[in-house]
């Protein structure tokens, strides 16, 4: 399961707060689980950055792909 999270969030990792597009495979960060109260250090398996794009149609209107 992956969340989004707009550029800029927070990200607790092992050496501090990071903005959350400084994060990559590999880094150490803190997850925690609601359903257990537990947080734990975690490595970051994968990560995927979504880039908004805007494009224009030959109709001059503006979408978002």
């Amino acid at each position: 399961t992956y969340r989004k999270f707009a550029a800029g969030t927070l990200v607790d990792a092992e050496n501090g707060y990071n903005p959350i597009e400084e994060i990559t495979a590999g880094m150490m960060v803190y997850v925690h689980n609601p359903d257990t109260g537990e947080t734990t250090l975690k490595e970051v398996v994968w990560s995927i950055v979504f880039v908004k794009r805007m494009c224009k149609k030959s109709c001059g209107t503006m979408y978002e792909n």
